[in-house]
This record gives structure tokens, C-alpha cells and sequence, in this order.
């Protein structure tokens, strides 16, 4: 297992300009220097229509011209220029980057002595635009002596479902980041043959640029790619930076534990301690997600991935102090301890994408949606089911499965609401743990594929908490704050749940046709009530004083009954009245 040493300080958003394949004729202008295409390019936008009205106008661009040198026009000559100019900025391009291109490519290289001075080793940086006399050079100069630059750059820039995945991952919070190719091995020269690099011993720079990203920058480095020479790696690790660059979770210090490193199987604990002397420790199940979303990713441009990374997880590890771990099977291993793994939260979103209807989607702006800082894999999960309620059982069974089915009741209860969390333990989730038969994370997949038949059972667990709640508010429980409150208090309560019905009785028509489209038959379902004053609403949402005040007593239609007062055909038809208004038949039976 290869680990990642993964700098993550936060994101920083920034209005950095992109590459753009540019003409052969643009790159003259370059040999003058980056100042001036810089200015030119990004600062002054508008350069050369700037460049051109001076050309029409014969009006140096450096400054004013002597007054004997002035050209006097018309204002009809004016005008005539003026228009010409309009069309001509909208027909010619401007010298500007491409705006839809995800990411600014930069070649880093180091200079530094060789002959022990003590001297740090100095950064330069290169823009690689393509077509460019520098990317031209880099290709010349690098395809022997670092091939791996090479590789990386070619599939930066060569149009293919690699190019197509990152512009994917760029439109889920739109930051183009600088991607730097770092050459950091002129950092291991050793032009004295001391078996040691040459470099300043205070900087420690010998040990070569580790890839990471650090606020709007990705970092790979040579040192890194010479290891790993196949097409398939270079590009997960492109991916699994860039997705790091469009998500705002952040972590915590000391997410990755003690030696502030991660593994992809690692159970992500923070220590605590320190200044923040109230925290004794915890699972950084932040930190798991924000890495296991940046495993996810690369998984979905090479679904044969996944079957690899459900087998590094039947052990897991977790470090105990700094650099020494101890490991445990994944059956053994809590619920707290599996959802701090990053590639257990991979696992979960990726059975999310296959088996639930629309999960790319779905999953897409559940992330966009809940793109803060601090957020956690519930988080999205529970904007999912919020939006997508017939989803509410497959999220809940292919989330459970990969934690063994060891969540907490609360937890379930968060992510579902607590109506459909309980009638989820009640009716299908020991059903849905007998599908894993082999009892191992890469069995895991086949509860997902169970949950299918799941939709409508969804949909009518969320109409009975909207029932339940229907029922809930059209009562009146008085409070302390009414007795304080007086008929104020009444009032604004029962417009607020006046508000939250309106809602409520939206959803549930919505649900009703959805669970229709699904094959499914709407059964028990309320009529709909008419509206009213408030008052005539409080008094509507009193069944026990509506009851007596609209309905006989049962006691009295018996005596009557005894007496003969009552008509024979109306005895068979005479029932106690539900609290709900409108016909039996309306309504349906309970």
C-alpha cells in the first residue's frame, strides 16, 4: 500500500487563468518576457482593442503626440471608425487564456548549488502553454532525462476521456488551480561523490517534493511519477489531487494522526491534545471523506478499481503512536473505526453511483449542495435522502453494509429522519445483511444490488411520517408558553403549522405520483382538508372536542337504538366517525 503524505490546509479560491492551445504566431511576442504577456494578456484584456483604436486614429500608444503631428478628422470620420472598431471586437479573438479549460500547467525546476556553499536551492517556474516555444522546449529537453513529466503533461493536453473526467471534476465548484510538474532531480545531483545529494543540509530538500495540494496548487512531482511509469496510476493520482481542489471540507490538525500521514486503509483517529486541551481524542471521519471522495473519483473514470479497493480494506489499520500501527479484520472493527476509513466512504459512494437510479447525479449535487467546510460523508448521504426520499432505504442498506451494519440508531436516525430510520431496522435491514454472504467488504456490493425493489417500500415509509406528522399538528397540546402567551402564542403556532402543512401536503402529492410512476398503489392515505381562519383551523386540529361536539355518543346511539328511534337502514350504516374529516370511503381504511 502506497501512502499518500497529503498536504491539505484548506482550500483558497482564485480567478487563475487556464491553458489554451494558442497560434503559432502568438508566440513570438513571448521571447520578450513573461512581464509584458502577462500585462497584456490577464491585466489589460482589452490590449489590442486598445492597440487598434490607436492605429485608427493614428494616435501613438505610448503617449500623446506633438500637436503638429495630430491627425484631424471629422466627426463623421469618427463615428465611421468607432463602428468599425465595435465589429472588429467582436470578430477578432483576444490574447487571453480559454476560460473553460480546467487547470494552468507550470513546469517548477530547481537551481542551486553544486559545490557546497550552503545556499538554498532556488524555485523557477515555467508556464506550459501548449504550443508555446516552453512547452515546445520542456518536450525537447525533459522526454529523456524525466519521461514522467512528460507522460503527465501529454495527458493534460491531449483531448480524451481523461481530459472529459477533469472537466467534470472542474464543474463541481468551477476553482482552476495551477497544476505544477515539479522536476526536483536536480535536488539529488552529487557532483562530489560523497553518496549524499548537494544541497543546503538546513533546507532537508533532499528528500524530493512528495505530490499534494496546497491551497489553489497541485504539486506532481518526478520523483513521484519515476515510481509509478504506468498511464492508469499517473492519471488516479492527477485526479485524486484536482478532486481535492473543488472540495471545501477541509480537516482538522492532527486528522491523519500522529505522524500526520494516511493510508487508504488507515482508521483516521486524531489524538487531541495539546492547545486544544478538551479534545482526548477522535475518529476523523472528516478528514475520511474528504480523502475518500478523492479516491471515489478515480475510481469512476476505472470502475475496475473498485474491486481492488474493497480487498485492501478486509484489514484495517490504525496507528497507535507515531509510525506504529495495529491492524484488525474488518468484521471486527466498529462502526466508528469503519467510517473514519477513506476508502470505506470510496466504497459506499461508488455503490451509490451503480445501484441507486440517477446516483451520478444525485451524488453530484448532493456535493455541490453541501460544499462547506466541516461537512462529513452523512452529510451529503442526508442531502440525498432530503431531496431523493424513495432513495431512503438503498442509501441506508449500502451505507450500513460497508460499516458492517454496526450504525448507531442515532445515526440512522440523522441521516433518514426517524420514521423511515425505524421502519428500516423494523422491516429490511436484517433482510439486507443476510445478502452478503461471503461476510467480507468486497461482498459488501450485493446489498446494493438488493436494494432495488426498495423504492416504493421508501416512498410509503416517508407518506406514513408525513401522515404521522399531518396528525401531530392538527391537534392543540397547550404549553406553558400559550399560558404565557396568550392567544398570540396560539396564533403564530398555528400559522407556523398552517406554513408546515402546506408543505407537508405538497410533498406527500409529489410522492403519491412518484410512487404511482414506480408501479406502485397509494393506500391509507388522508384526504386533503380545506382551509380556514385560524381560529376555525384550531378548532378543526381538536379531534377529541370535535368528536363530541360532531359525533353522537356511541352510549346514547345504543340507547336510541334500544328505543327504536332510530330508522332500520341507518342502524347498518352507523359507525364511529374518525377524527379525520370526510367519508370512510374517502379516505380509505386505517
Amino acid at each position: 500500500m502506497k501512502r499518500e503524505n497529503t498536504a491539505y490546509p484548506g482550500a483558497c479560491r482564485s480567478n487563475a487563468a487556464v491553458f489554451q492551445v494558442e497560434p503559432e504566431q502568438g508566440t513570438r511576442s513571448r521571447k520578450q518576457g513573461t512581464g509584458n504577456r502577462e500585462l497584456s494578456s490577464r491585466c489589460c484584456p482589452f490590449g489590442s482593442l486598445f492597440s487598434a483604436a490607436c492605429s485608427l486614429f493614428s494616435v501613438p500608444c505610448s503617449g500623446f503626440a506633438p500637436r503638429s503631428a495630430r491627425v484631424h478628422f471629422s466627426y463623421t470620420l469618427l463615428a465611421s471608425r468607432l463602428a468599425l472598431l465595435l465589429v472588429l471586437s467582436f470578430l477578432l479573438p483576444l490574447p487571453v487564456q480559454a476560460e473553460n479549460a480546467p487547470f494552468t500547467i507550470i513546469l517548477q525546476v530547481y537551481e542551486g548549488p553544486h559545490d557546497g556553499t550552503g545556499q538554498k536551492w532556488k524555485k523557477k517556474n515555467v508556464e506550459l502553454v501548449p504550443g508555446s516555444d516552453e512547452a515546445r522546449e520542456f518536450l525537447e529537453n525533459y522526454r529523456k532525462s524525466t519521461p514522467g513529466l512528460v507522460q503527465a503533461y501529454e495527458m493534460l493536453t491531449t483531448e480524451g476521456p481523461f481530459l472529459e473526467h477533469m472537466e467534470f471534476l472542474h464543474s463541481l465548484d468551477g476553482k482552476a488551480p495551477k497544476l505544477y510538474l515539479v522536476d526536483d532531480s536536480q535536488k539529488y545531483v552529487d557532483a562530489d561523490d560523497d553518496g549524499n545529494p548537494d544541497t543546503d543540509e538546513k533546507a532537508r530538500d533532499e528528500e524530493g517534493v512528495w505530490p499534494h495540494r496546497s491551497g489553489n496548487s497541485i504539486y506532481i512531482s518526478n520523483s513521484y511519477l519515476g515510481s509509478y511509469p504506468n498511464d492508469a496510476n499517473v492519471q488516479r493520482l492527477i485526479i485524486h489531487e484536482y478532486s481535492h481542489s473543488q472540495d471545501r471540507t477541509g480537516r482538522g490538525s492532527g486528522d491523519y494522526g500522529p505522524d500526520d500521514s494516511h493510508f487508504a486503509d488507515e482508521i483516521l483517529y486524531n489524538h487531541g491534545g495539546g492547545w486544544r486541551f478538551w479534545d482526548r481524542g477522535h475518529y476523523s471521519e472528516r478528514a475520511a471523506f474528504s480523502e475518500g471522495w478523492a479516491n471515489f473519483t478515480p475510481i469512476l473514470f476505472d470502475p475496475d478499481r473498485r474491486d481492488a479497493v474493497a480487498a485492501s480494506v478486509e484489514n484495517v489499520r490504525r496507528e497507535t503512536e507515531k509510525g506504529k500501527y495495529e491492524e484488525k479484520d474488518w468484521a471486527e472493527a466498529s462502526y466508528e473505526e469503519l467510517i473514519a476509513v477513506e476508502y470505506i466512504n470510496s466504497l459506499i459512494l461508488y455503490d451509490i453511483f451503480r445501484y441507486v437510479p440517477g446516483g451520478a447525479d444525485k451524488i453530484t449535487e448532493a456535493f455541490q449542495s453541501t460544499n462547506r467546510r466541516g461537512r462529513n460523508l452523512r452529510t451529503v448521504l442526508q442531502e440525498i435522502v432530503k431531496e431523493h426520499p424513495e432513495d431512503a432505504f438503498a442509501i441506508a442498506g449500502i451505507f450500513d453494509a460497508y460499516t458492517h451494519f454496526n450504525a448507531p440508531d442515532k445515526v440512522l436516525d440523522e441521516m433518514l429522519g426517524e420514521e423511515i430510520a425505524r421502519a428500516y431496522r423494523r422491516d429490511h435491514r436484517s433482510r439486507l445483511q443476510e445478502l452478503n454472504t461471503e461476510g467480507t467488504a468486497s461482498g459488501a456490493e450485493a446489498v446494493g444490488q438488493g436494494t432495488a425493489q426498495l423504492r416504493i417500500a421508501s416512498v410509503e415509509a416517508r407518506l406514513a411520517a408525513i401522515d404521522e406528522r399531518l396528525d401531530e399538528i392538527r391537534g392543540v397540546n397547550l404549553s406553558p408558553w400559550d399560558i404565557l402567551g396568550g392567544i398570540g402564542s396560539i396564533g403564530f403556532r398555528e400559522f407556523r403549522h398552517r406554513r408546515e402543512e402546506a408543505r407537508l401536503r405538497a410533498e406527500k402529492q409529489r410522492l403519491e405520483e412518484l410512487i404511482k410512476s414506480l408501479g406502485g398503489a397509494v393506500s391509507g392515505t388522508a384526504a386533503a382538508r380545506g382551509s380556514g381562519n385560524i381560529l376555525g383551523g384550531a378548532l378543526r386540529r381538536m379531534p377529541e372536542l370535535r368528536t363530541k361536539l360532531m359525533q353522537p355518543p356511541v352510549a346514547k346511539l345504543n340507547a336510541l337504538r334500544r328505543l327504536g328511534k332510530i330508522p332500520t337502514k341507518l342502524k347498518d350504516k352507523t359507525r364511529p366517525v374518525s377524527s379525520m374529516e370526510g367519508s370512510p370511503q374517502a379516505w380509505g381504511e386505517e
